[in-house]
């Protein structure tokens, strides 16, 4: 318990011991003063708690737009579809994120450390207010994080991007698939989305999409093909260190790979400098785009087997 809980619960439990005095004493002035004022105090401390909490965890704003939300509610059964999807694509782009694999099924304890929360419901019942833990380190980096930079990065994409194959790689087959889930209960209540993140009070990213542009997102998920077919040993010079977790690889056999790779490698990846000679252990992955069906090779990084 933090020093603000603890101030909070000690409020609490004074307020209730005055209203009981104010009972048996109702026309004492200076006790309904004390009264008004304890609950002042009660408020800014709970504003207090409220934002110590809310820096350390990772915000959602979902909002949604559609004639399935005019009367001022959200159907139950959606509600709990949307969460299950959302859920499901944040546990599995997590798990991408940390060990660079994908995998069919969620452990109990996976979807339990990412703590995903409904924490309110407001304007008509058409913003979902949602949050989970952060676990940002030192260097404000984190595996929810990367995984919610590769799920806007994903959204930003158009579907004839350049980058789109390259955005389905790094989200990987499984957040994908519930990804593209999610759009769907969506489309089914022609509802258009925008997705806000936001961490410590500041907007990380927001995605804006109307109905139509959700149905065509939808449609474009449902027709990309993501295989992960082997692995490849890639060797080479360090040519760059990404921002965007890559490394830029150039070949000895000529060319060059974007290669990503995973939280877990982030200090061996450290180790390297420009112009270093590596030896990589890569999962390659094929992703045909939707209506081109033009194929994007990735990689990803599954070993450092030789370096500096």
């Amino acid at each position: 318990m933090t020093r603000t809980d603890e101030l909070l619960t000690n409020a609490v439990r004074l307020k209730s011991e005055l209203r009981k005095r104010l009972g048996s004493e109702p026309q004492d002035a200076a006790l309904r003063l004390s009264l008004h004022s304890l609950e002042q105090h009660i408020g800014d401390l709970a504003t207090s708690l409220a934002r110590e909490q809310e820096q350390w965890q990772e915000n959602l704003e979902m909002r949604l737009t559609g004639n399935t939300f005019a009367s001022a509610s959200i159907p139950v059964r959606f509600l709990r579809s949307l969460s299950e999807s959302l859920e499901k694509t944040l546990g599995h782009a997590v798990r991408k994120a940390k060990s660079g694999k994908s995998g069919r099924r969620l452990s109990d304890s996976a979807l339990k450390e990412l703590d995903l929360r409904l924490v309110g419901i407001s304007a008509g019942s058409t913003r979902l207010h949602l949050s989970a833990s952060s676990e940002r380190n030192l260097l404000n980096e984190g595996p929810l994080q990367r995984a919610l930079g590769s799920i806007f990065f994903l959204l930003q994409q158009g579907p004839g991007s350049d980058a789109f194959g390259e955005a389905v790689g790094e989200l990987g087959p499984q957040a994908v698939r519930w990804l593209r889930d999610l759009l769907t209960d969506l489309v089914q209540n022609r509802s258009g989305l925008t997705l806000e993140w936001t961490f410590r009070g500041r907007r990380e990213q927001i995605w804006i999409a109307s109905a139509e542009e959700v149905e065509t997102f939808s449609i474009t998920l449902q027709r990309t093909r993501l295989v992960e077919t082997s692995e490849e040993i890639l060797e080479g010079v360090v040519e760059m260190l990404s921002r965007r977790n890559r490394i830029i690889l150039r070949l000895n056999e000529g060319g060059t790979r974007h290669v990503l790779y995973p939280q877990k490698l982030m200090q061996a990846v450290r180790e390297l400098h420009l112009e270093d000679s590596v030896r990589f252990r890569c999962q390659v992955s094929e992703i045909a785009a939707a209506f081109t069906q033009e194929v994007t090779t990735t990689y990803e990084l599954l070993e450092v087997l030789e370096g500096p």
